[in-house]
């Protein structure tokens, strides 16, 4: 009886405290761009317009039209409904399927 009292209190005592955060964003190159969070307090919040990565003056802001990751004309912009290679969010990552199915 004893054995599973400490396995079950065990698995309450280590349960990892993980925050679930939104992803970056990336540059073709892997500059980092900030977090696509609607929240305008996160510091890293493209939202956030007196922050880092979400004033309209950040150097290399998705909000600055000055910068290369901002400009309408720039082929690293968001903003550019042309450009081949815009910033991204980074994809889930691979997970392997079942065993024998050739995975």
């Amino acid at each position: 009886m004893l054995p599973i009292i400490v396995i079950i209190a065990s698995f309450f005592i280590n349960i990892p405290t993980t925050v679930a955060t939104p992803p970056g964003i990336y540059a073709p190159n892997g500059t980092y761009l900030g977090d696509p969070s609607a929240n305008k307090l996160a510091p890293n919040s493209t939202n956030n317009p007196m922050g880092l990565y979400g004033s309209p003056l950040a150097p290399n802001g998705i909000n600055n039209p000055m910068s290369i990751y901002g400009s309408p004309l720039s082929p690293l912009s968001p903003n550019n409904p042309y450009t081949p290679e815009a910033p991204m969010l980074p994809g889930p990552p691979s997970l392997p399927g079942p065993p024998g199915l050739g995975n």
